[in-house]
């Protein structure tokens, strides 16, 4: 294991954000990811408590996020992630936790809430405007929207075709697509 790798992430944040590329794998980018949008919500005001999360996966993120208070209602909409978020669900009834089996494109329910997480999902998406608009349109007033994508087409590889990704961003092409909405 390369040496910053073992390194605590809290001290060496930006030494790590450098390396990321060459030494950051596919498994270790979604822990630093999350860690990132954990601290971010530390620092948040108590008063965001309603909280959405699309393309949960198998919910490690949305059951933190449970298990610091908020109220999560998921999206996903993969058979095998569907699967794996019953049986933790099952495992944690307490959890203040609802899994919506679709995709958030299909629900029709009028909902106002103070966080969005979105991490590695609006590249899968033809139309990720009309996505990030259906986002803007459940935010309140001063909420947020925490996610992430993968960045630069010119790193477009197999991968991406093998994940269904329809596109990679450049930073100013995801600004664009946030400020006109």
């Amino acid at each position: 294991i390369p040496k910053c790798l073992r390194l605590r992430f809290p001290k060496k944040t930006a030494y790590l954000l450098r390396k990321r590329s060459s030494f950051m794998t596919a498994s270790i980018r979604p822990l630093f990811r999350h860690f990132l949008a954990k601290r971010f919500i530390k620092k948040l005001e108590r008063v965001h408590t309603y909280v959405i999360d699309i393309g949960s996966g198998r919910g490690d993120f949305a059951f933190w996020l449970a298990q610091e208070g908020y109220v999560v209602d998921c999206f996903e909409f993969s058979e095998d992630s569907i699967d794996q978020f019953k049986a933790r669900k099952e495992k944690n009834k307490e959890l203040p936790i609802t899994l919506h089996p679709f995709d958030f494109f299909k629900d029709t329910t009028s909902r106002q809430v103070d966080l969005i997480t979105c991490f590695e999902v609006l590249e899968h998406i033809e139309h990720d405007n009309e996505a990030v608009l259906k986002l803007f349109n459940w935010l309140k007033p001063h909420g947020y929207i925490i996610g992430s994508v993968p960045a630069h087409m010119s790193k477009w590889g197999v991968d991406d075709v093998t994940y269904g990704h329809v596109r990679r961003y450049e930073k100013k092409e995801l600004q664009n697509l946030f400020e006109k909405n």
